[in-house]
């Protein structure tokens, strides 16, 4: 009897815990933490310069993408661009199909096409993100196929820290047309839920190929967010604006005939 008493006094507490467990459940629902916490997007607008001062031209874009969720663990996003870059209208649209826990990881594959110029260049790669607390690795590696230059190795590394929920800084190293570069960028959201943050991004490039540009970001579509959870719970990194580069078209000259028939 003293037992079936102590196993009904238990109950009440077995069934606060039950409720404190449905509780947390709900809350990490409502957090949406899946591949993708509802569909949603971002459009922007940037300019600056790229050449051998990161000046010499002028460099603008328009871009946006937007995310789906694809049950939940998987999630997929297309991305699209327009813009000028050294006088030469440029687009580009890129598409990537993932599997993300937003606590800890990103794995997926990455795929786009880019008009630059007189230049057209199809990738694909592999990508993938690790999260540790205000720490995010993030790398992209895959191939790249150009028609004025050689197929090739393309890829990013980077590595970004967030003070603040809503201050990403990040530093990295990349590879694409043939040109290797040191990367740095940063994005301020300035009010913890508002949908416009303020970025920048810069590559310190060989070939005289250097880039700086800054602009406004919008966010729209799900919850109102910090920007850490932006970026994890939402939509991945963009590449398009990244990777974006004109070549101008060479001619090889033809040599004179050193032996010129006799007349």
């Amino acid at each position: 009897m003293a037992g079936i008493a102590a196993w009904g006094a238990s109950i009440p507490a077995q069934s606060a815990d039950l409720v404190e467990v449905v509780e947390v459940t709900e809350i990490y629902a409502q957090r949406g933490l899946c591949a993708v916490s509802a569909v949603n997007g971002k459009v922007e607008a940037a300019g600056g310069g790229i050449g051998e001062s990161a000046f010499n031209s002028g460099r603008f874009h328009a871009a946006g993408s937007v995310s789906l969720p694809l049950g939940c663990r998987f999630g997929f996003q297309f991305d699209g661009l327009v813009g000028e870059t050294a006088s030469n209208t440029v687009w580009s649209a890129g598409g990537h199909l993932f599997m993300r826990d937003p606590t800890t990881y990103l794995a997926g594959i990455y795929a786009d096409y880019a008009d630059a110029g007189p230049n057209g260049i199809t990738r694909f790669a592999l990508e993938g993100q690790l999260y540790f607390d205000r720490f995010t690795l993030t790398g992209l590696a895959g191939y790249e196929d150009s028609t004025q230059l050689s197929s090739e190795f393309f890829g990013a590394a980077q590595v970004g820290y967030y003070p603040s929920d809503d201050i990403n800084l990040n530093f990295g190293v990349a590879r694409y047309l043939a040109t290797n570069a040191l990367t740095l960028g940063a994005e301020w959201q300035p009010r913890p839920t508002s949908s416009v943050t303020l970025f920048a991004y810069g590559a310190i490039a060989e070939n005289d190929a250097p880039t700086i540009y800054g602009g406004l970001r919008f966010y729209f579509g799900g919850e109102p967010k910090s920007l850490i959870r932006r970026h994890r719970e939402d939509d991945p990194n963009s590449w398009t604006d990244r990777m974006q580069r004109t070549i101008e078209t060479t001619v090889t000259p033809v040599k004179d005939d050193p032996d010129p028939p006799l007349t």
